[in-house]
């Protein structure tokens, strides 16, 4: 294995890409999404329904998109002050909880609101609809993961605590 410095190294490339992805285009998704809800729940209100069971969708929404931006920023920020395995093994784990953890949460969320507004019981959304956003998200964490895992240029990055070359990383 070659030296630090012999080959690429800090943030850049697909590493710099993904950190965007993460930072970036993630929380504009989650923004995305409670302006389509909030615009849906305007519509609701429109058409009659409970106040009271619109306030707790929106403070639902708003909650788990906090937590989701909280923790998408806190990957990034780890990932650019801490050059070390530690700070990647975060990221690793907060990918898995943001694009397979969270799904279940979601879901149940989702469900649990529909039925708050449509005055039905609770869980009338498929289970098949969280199969289907866990495969959705799986297909974006593996990738991630695998490159983190991986790659030359995070490998040169993120060293073990103490390590001055890549072969003292891997020992």
């Amino acid at each position: 294995m070659a030296k630090r410095g012999a080959e690429p190294e800090g943030i850049g490339g697909w590493l710099a890409a993904l950190l965007v992805a993460i930072g970036v285009i993630g929380p504009v998704f989650y923004l995305y999404l409670i302006y389509g809800a909030l615009t849906a729940q305007a519509k609701l209100v429109e058409y009659g329904a409970d106040s009271l069971a619109i306030y707790r969708v929106q403070t639902a929404l708003w909650t788990l998109s906090l937590v989701k931006l909280v923790l998408a920023w806190s990957i990034v920020g780890a990932m650019l002050r801490f050059r070390t395995r530690a700070a990647l093994r975060f990221a690793i784990a907060g990918i898995w909880i943001l694009g397979v953890g969270m799904v279940p949460v979601d879901w149940a969320a989702i469900a649990l609101a529909g039925a708050a507004l449509r005055g039905e019981e609770p869980f009338q959304v498929p289970l098949w609809t969280a199969a289907i956003w866990i495969s959705e998200g799986l297909m974006l964490v593996i990738p991630a993961t695998a490159y983190l895992l991986r790659s030359k240029r995070v490998a040169n990055t993120y060293l073990r605590a103490g390590a001055k070359s890549l072969e003292e990383t891997f020992e």
